[in-house]
């Protein structure tokens, strides 16, 4: 039987949490771009990675939204201290 769908195909929720888990980790470089020490962005850019490829395994929904929630709140922190310390390029 030829299918069109692989076998893993996403539920509803997974899917509309993998668009928001991307979204937010394109806020994050959107926002690293703008800090002016190159080693500061190069430290912060690896931290990101990490942090989402040590959550790229999980499935259970709850911790999908908790992870989610908390990555939002460090995003508006990390931008709340950027800015505070004056790290932005002008």
């Amino acid at each position: 039987m030829n299918r069109r769908f692989p076998d893993k195909t996403l539920s509803l929720f997974h899917f509309i949490r993998r668009q928001r888990t991307l979204s937010l980790y394109r806020q994050f470089f959107r926002l690293i771009r703008k800090i002016d020490d190159e080693q500061q962005r190069e430290e912060i850019r690896i931290w990101i990675r990490e942090e989402f490829r040590n959550m790229k395994y999980i499935t259970d929904k709850e911790l999908i939204d908790m992870n989610l929630t908390r990555g939002n709140n460090a995003l508006r922190d990390l931008e709340k201290f950027l800015r505070n310390a004056h790290a932005f390029k002008d």
